[in-house]
């Protein structure tokens, strides 16, 4: 119902469908909407794939595919030049032109959050340098729960609201791709690569549908011969939790062997090159590298291709890259489940404003850099005129737009913007007024005056020196916006509607001043 729901709205199309894999030597679209999602259904395919071979023939093309114009180095350079890359296993590769990359998402809510965005935006960098993007959702990881970054198990989820949450993933994920390969930032950066550029194609898979007909013996043989206890039991994720009271299942233990299976399927079956995920992931990224590893060296043995100890991973150019997690201005991971997570919900948008809308000043930038497609001097335009008026929070509101952009209705996001001030107040009047002391003065007390002048006519402060050290330390705000000098106070600048400034010097000491013209 989910699905004809998203049909009938016109979020889904058959314009973009999947492709069978290389490895069944068709470009045939499916048309059919539970194909597009899940092509390994698909029961000529189905035939045509034994789960319980794990000698699969590498993909192969009839000719000779040529290198993409871009090398390793210039996507890992642009990566960094936006904040996106944190470490891989090659620096230096090549790709060619068939080639993908892949990027995970475990259904564990219905909704996708900002730290899914920034990985959907990361993988269509990527893809602007030529590798076309498989998104995979984690019908069957979900069901585990990855123990990464947590500090006890995950509750399990029955497998039906699993399904449910991957069919709302689907639909999402198509929609947030669809609008940001569209858009003109996108379409810029693509312009500024190639001389005559083409807008990516990708695909979205289940990986359930690599475990429909594979049972624990074959799982166990086949993959879990290939994985080393050592390496798995080293892993920061694993070791973390052994020293725990709570300790690791086993359920969570063999997570990371399910995520290298998925890495392999998606080597052989789609061509796939890169796996690319958030800097939590590296552990579980590197078990899909020695899986691969092992089980194509021993094909490779079998038809008389190569020695013993063989090793030509680095040779096919099969890797790992991972991007910085984001983080709020204390270091607090943004994530779903971390108690500060906000999702990406297209039916009320207005959390996910209003939270972009009280974002520090000192964020601004290099937010800017990662969630938007923004060239870096119009970003320092923005910061500029910004900074000219930081009261305005108009690099808040242009950062919430480009982030809502990605997957809100125009009218909503406008919405938003309209209410914005007012939601600003009620949040400040809720969470700062009752908890301050409130003092009214007449007009000529806060016009023209130095701050440092202002609170210690208040006795706020009890020095210019004083004050200048908490602003040091950066202690005092006005109206939540982090005070950098000793500036001269304007009513109609300062003063919310000209009535109100909140002054918080510290973490505990907060002050409402109030402007009544006529005392």
């Amino acid at each position: 119902a989910i699905f004809h729901k998203c049909l009938n709205q016109g979020s889904l199309t058959t314009g973009r469908s999947l492709n069978l894999p290389a490895e069944a030597h068709t470009h045939q679209k499916i048309n059919s909407f539970s194909s597009q999602f899940y092509p390994l259904l698909s029961k000529t395919f189905a035939e045509k794939q034994s789960v319980k071979n794990f000698s699969r023939k590498t993909v192969h093309q009839k000719k000779e595919e040529q290198s993409l114009p871009y090398s390793g180095k210039d996507l890992i350079e642009h990566l960094k030049s936006r904040g996106a890359y944190a470490q891989s296993t090659c620096n230096d590769f090549k790709f060619k032109e068939k080639d993908r990359l892949y990027i995970g998402f475990d259904p564990t809510a219905e909704k996708l959050h900002l730290g899914n965005l920034i990985g959907i935006i990361n993988a269509l960098r990527c893809a602007a340098y030529g590798l076309e993007p498989v998104f995979v959702i984690g019908g069957a990881t979900g069901l585990i729960g990855d123990p990464s970054g947590k500090s006890k198990e995950r509750p399990q989820m029955s497998e039906s609201m699993v399904s449910q949450n991957t069919n709302n993933i689907a639909c999402l994920v198509k929609k947030v791709v669809e609008t940001i390969i569209n858009s003109p930032d996108y379409q810029k950066l693509l312009n500024s690569l190639h001389s005559s550029p083409k807008t990516p194609s990708y695909l979205i898979v289940n990986n359930k549908d690599f475990y429909n007909n594979l049972n624990i013996i074959d799982f166990l043989r086949n993959v879990g011969t290939n994985l080393r206890m050592g390496q798995l039991l080293s892993r920061d994720t694993v070791k973390n939790r052994l020293n725990t009271d709570e300790g690791l299942s086993l359920t969570e233990f063999m997570y990371q062997s399910f995520q290298a299976y998925d890495f392999y399927r998606l080597y052989t079956d789609y061509n796939v090159k890169l796996q690319l995920g958030g800097s939590d992931q590296w552990g579980n990224m590197l078990a899909g590298l020695e899986l691969i590893n092992k089980l194509k060296a021993e094909k490779l043995k079998q038809d008389n291709k190569c020695n013993h100890n063989s090793n030509n991973i680095e040779k096919d150019g099969v890797m790992n890259m991972t991007f910085p997690l984001i983080t709020t201005s204390c270091g607090k991971k943004l994530g779903k489940s971390e108690g500060n997570s906000i999702s990406i919900c297209d039916e009320d948008p207005n959390k996910m404003f209003q939270y972009l809308f009280k974002i520090a000043d000192v964020d601004l930038e290099h937010l800017f850099l990662k969630f938007t497609f923004l060239p870096k001097e119009e970003i320092h335009c923005i910061i500029s005129k910004h900074m000219s008026n930081p009261e305005s929070r108009y690099g808040q509101k242009k950062l919430a737009e480009n982030i809502l952009f990605n997957y809100c209705q125009e009218h909503k996001i406008q919405q938003c913007m309209f209410n914005s001030e007012n939601f600003y107040v009620q949040e400040l009047n809720h969470s700062f007024f009752l908890n301050s002391s409130k003092v009214t003065l007449g007009k000529e007390s806060f016009e023209g005056k130095q701050l440092s002048q202002f609170l210690q006519n208040q006795k706020v402060v009890p020095s210019k020196s004083h004050l200048r050290r908490l602003i040091e330390s950066k202690s005092v705000k006005i109206n939540n916006v982090l005070v950098t000098e000793d500036k001269i106070l304007e009513v109609e600048k300062d003063l919310i509607k000209g009535e109100y400034i909140l002054i918080q010097t510290g973490k505990t000491k907060k002050h409402v001043f109030q402007c009544a013209p006529h005392i």
